[in-house]
């Protein structure tokens, strides 16, 4: 069935070798009492949330390919996260002599969580960071924009012997790591309440850095003169 899947793919992203189930994966451990998990969510949303299919009109990378189960998508970093959530592919294409600018109401619609596991354990993770070439894999999958491969490999990792808790990868956006949790696995739960993200501590130094400027969009059409 791999084999047949794998000669329909339009690209060379590899997929999933057979035997992977009990295949050796490296097992990434971490311990959110010492590590500190955050996720980017809409405000007038809960902050643990598990995408799926018959949920979302929208598929993410280490998505389910069958809906089997849920998909959480944080980060270990207010940049890792900022840079998945609402930068990824702003400015593609941008001058970059030009200024950069985000919508006042991007930040204002948004909240930063901080996340635990519910029964407080270790997380045990597929560590993506580590080689895998002896199993055909490659960062295609990390930065491929056809989710067909990846979403196979959610589900490879989530069917290995290893029974791991999620996956734990390199951001596609950020030079830091993102951590895929699986719902059936890793039950998360809320630590303290939300902080609004404009009012997050990281927030000004992290706009700085990146020479971003927040534009009022009831103001001057900031967009069209970025765009001109």
């Amino acid at each position: 069935m791999i084999d047949e899947l794998r000669e329909e793919l339009p690209d060379p992203c590899p997929l999933p070798p057979p035997g992977f189930r009990t295949a050796r994966i490296p097992v990434r451990e971490i311990d959110l009492s010492v590590t500190t998990l955050l996720r980017i969510h809409w405000r007038h949303r809960e902050p643990v949330y598990y995408n799926r299919r018959s949920t979302s009109s929208t598929v993410f990378r280490f998505d389910a390919p069958s809906d089997e189960y849920g998909v959480l998508y944080a980060a270990s970093s207010f940049e890792a996260c900022m840079a998945e959530t609402l930068m990824r592919g702003r400015f593609r294409d941008v001058d970059a002599g030009m200024p950069h600018v985000i919508d006042e109401k991007a930040i204002t619609d948004r909240c930063v969580a901080v996340l635990e596991m519910e029964i407080a354990r270790t997380l045990r993770l597929a560590d993506l960071t580590q080689p895998l070439w002896q199993f055909g894999f490659d960062t295609q999958v990390l930065s491929t924009p056809d989710y067909f491969a990846p979403n196979r490999w959610s589900a490879a990792l989530h069917d290995n012997d290893a029974m791991v808790d999620g996956i734990y990868f390199q951001s596609r956006f950020a030079n830091s790591v993102s951590v895929a949790l699986f719902g059936d696995r890793a039950s998360l739960v809320q630590r303290g309440t939300s902080v609004p993200l404009i009012d997050h501590p990281d927030l000004p130094a992290f706009l700085d850095r990146f020479n971003i400027g927040i534009a009022d969009p009831s103001g001057a059409n900031w967009q069209a003169e970025e765009a001109s």
